[in-house]
């Protein structure tokens, strides 16, 4: 499935962009973002570098590109780079709770796909 093999491309990304740290609060008592809130940040990050990816730019290109564009995309949300950082970190402090923010991602994106398939072509 191309859904998942972009995901786990989006994955590799992710860790290069944000930095790992230990925790093991509550998200609402260490001022993250929730799972529902990470899930939809998460979800536009991704789909935001697909499209990058998609227009075949050099890779220093793409990488320059996709700052501007992530930054507009996390400023849409009210999410600030460092809180979005600081949400991976506990996330990836708890794995079971960053499990189910990826299944939940990875389901995302497949009705996402479905409803782009099922959409008649505009002409």
């Amino acid at each position: 499935m191309q859904v998942k093999r972009l995901l786990y491309y989006f994955i590799f990304f992710a860790f290069l962009f944000l930095t790992t740290a230990c925790g093991s609060k509550k998200e609402s008592e260490k001022g993250v973002l929730t799972r529902p809130e990470m899930v939809n940040t998460l979800l536009d990050v991704y789909v935001t570098e697909q499209k990058i990816v998609m227009l075949n730019l050099p890779r220093d290109s793409a990488e320059l590109l996709f700052k501007k564009l992530n930054a507009k995309v996390l400023e849409s949300k009210n999410v600030s780079d460092s809180l979005l950082k600081k949400s991976f970190d506990y996330y990836l402090a708890n794995p079971k709770e960053l499990e189910e923010i990826y299944s939940a991602l990875v389901d995302s994106l497949n009705l996402r796909e479905q409803r782009s398939n099922a959409q008649p072509p505009v002409k």
